[in-house]
């Protein structure tokens, strides 16, 4: 059972968006649900972050210092002992972000 559904604007539309202003909103949604250190909602989030909206602003400095800040707060590094956690974070988050820059 999911704690907290996904918001409809961002289910099921298999699209990448380049509006800057979706992304930004997604953007800042991740960040608060990263502060919040809820791992099971970032596993689900993260991909989507990824693979749906404009690179510039979801891996920008400001948002990537942002988001390893979080990972690395107390509650969220437990999380790493998570294999799926981890998958998450690192193969399809950050990976993409290496692969992304390999290829421009």
């Amino acid at each position: 059972m999911q704690t907290d559904p996904l918001p409809k604007c961002i289910r099921g539309s298999g699209v990448r968006t380049a509006d800057a202003v979706a992304s930004t909103l997604f953007v800042h949604y991740v960040l608060s649900v990263a502060r919040q250190s809820n791992m099971s909602s970032l596993v689900r989030l993260l991909p989507l972050l990824s693979a749906h909206y404009d690179t510039d602003t979801v891996y920008s400095d400001t948002t990537l210092h942002s988001l390893v800040s979080a990972f690395s707060s107390a509650p969220l590094s437990e999380a790493y002992a998570n294999i799926e956690f981890c998958d998450v974070v690192f193969t399809k988050f950050f990976v993409v972000r290496t692969t992304l820059v390999r290829s421009s």
